[in-house]
């Protein structure tokens, strides 16, 4: 049994992370807060390239641009805040000064999910070198080559935790339909649209306990629960070693943090992903609504089984009709009524959708169905099929640079 401190709970440890870790809870709020993961590429040829002693003079580096797993990738994230449409802007700030800088250097962001045509190297450092050491060489091919869109969702207290994280929980079958943007592997189209949660899980299978669904948590016992499943890992036993599709991070104030998302290729759909998020457990909250009368169990799917991330033909993208759900009407009613009212929280906090409602804004009264013809319409992966098989998957990675650079350069 873990051992309660004044603070928390003392975890003991195998010696490679800590001896032990003090496990705490550090809330600061109902906040949102993002890590969106890039490749950086070679401006003309789209090849991976490691630019991080270039991008290590920037001011921001270190705080709000940091390295990754890869040498050839960077993660952009900004302080958690509860307006989307402040970290919109300050997102965009940061990845216009880190574009910049990147193209002076004849150098991109560039952002796919799934990059594993390239060889790709590791980032020096003694914790990456541990990492490698003790998950095998499956995480050592695999985890270098995958980004995500993470989001990391706040809380007021333990109680508004443990429900935020049972409704992110529930939330698992739609942010993988969504989100799904990894139509290729080793650069071909195979029929999965998200490759890359494939492959993420294909990283840890030294340890297959430590990704996939997260166990659903009961409010009183949350906190003592996770340190035990902390304590109890095979190796590490560090929060961040639990790379379920959403965990709770204590000691970060975070109740859960999503990270079933595929790097999306544009900003715009970053922040549609996001305010999707936040509309649901925002609701949820306001409502005091019970989570489990939205779903099927979550522990009788499994992501392989979804037909949600199957691709619909020759189109590269998803169907959303097959979500497993246990009341869609329900869903959508909770939904609507969210953007409808413009939710506000008990608190008086600032309104909810802040300037991105044409994201959650159904033009036929049926929100699932709107957001599939959001994505089509508007995504550069809808083209990808055709791209594809006109030039090929680099004419694909072309298109995406494209289509992010204009997004991000629009006001």
């Amino acid at each position: 049994m873990v051992e309660q401190t004044e603070r928390g709970f003392m975890i003991k440890g195998d010696g490679l992370f800590h001896q032990q870790f003090e496990l705490t809870e550090e809330y600061s709020g109902l906040k949102f807060g993002p890590e969106l993961e890039f490749f950086v590429v070679d401006e003309g040829t789209l090849k991976p390239r490691n630019c991080l002693d270039e991008l290590a003079g920037m001011s921001l580096f270190g705080t709000k641009v940091k390295p990754e797993l890869a040498a050839e990738q960077i993660e952009i994230t900004v302080g958690p805040r509860y307006s989307l449409l402040d970290i919109k802007d300050e997102l965009r700030s940061v990845m216009q000064e880190v574009q910049a800088k990147l193209e002076s250097l004849g150098a991109s962001l560039l952002p796919v999910a799934l990059y594993d045509t390239e060889a790709l190297t590791i980032t020096p450092s003694a914790r990456y070198e541990l990492l490698i050491q003790h998950l095998g060489e499956a995480f050592h091919r695999h985890a270098p080559t995958v980004a995500s869109d993470q989001l990391n969702i706040g809380a007021e207290n333990s109680g508004q935790a443990a429900r935020i994280f049972n409704y992110t929980r529930m939330l698992i079958p739609e942010a993988v339909a969504f989100a799904a943007a990894s139509p290729f592997r080793h650069g071909k189209p195979n029929g999965i649209a998200s490759n890359r949660l494939d492959v993420y899980d294909a990283a840890i299978e030294k340890f297959p306990q430590l990704t996939g669904l997260p166990a659903a948590s009961e409010e009183n016992d949350f906190f003592r629960d996770y340190a035990q499943q902390v304590e109890d890992l095979p190796v590490f036993q560090h929060p961040n070693m639990m790379y379920h599709y959403v965990r709770p991070m204590f000691h970060r104030g975070v109740a859960a943090e999503i990270r079933c998302l595929d790097k999306q290729p544009t900003l715009s759909r970053t922040m549609a992903l996001y305010a999707f998020s936040k509309a649901f457990v925002a609701f949820m909250e306001d409502t005091e609504r019970d989570s489990s009368l939205l779903y099927s169990p979550l522990e009788a799917i499994t992501y392989t089984s979804m037909p949600v991330i199957r691709l619909d033909g020759p189109s590269f993208y998803l169907p959303l009709k097959a979500i497993t759900l246990r009341d869609e009407e329900e869903t959508l009613k909770a939904l609507e009524t969210a953007r409808r009212k413009g939710t506000t929280l008990p608190s008086g906090q600032d309104t909810l959708l802040q300037g991105l409602r044409d994201y959650l804004e159904p033009r036929e009264g049926n929100y699932l169905e709107y957001l599939s013809q959001h994505a089509r319409q508007s995504d550069v992966l809808a083209q990808s099929g055709p791209i594809y098989q006109k030039d090929g998957l680099d004419a694909v990675h072309r298109s995406i640079q494209q289509a992010f650079l204009q997004d991000l350069r629009k006001d």
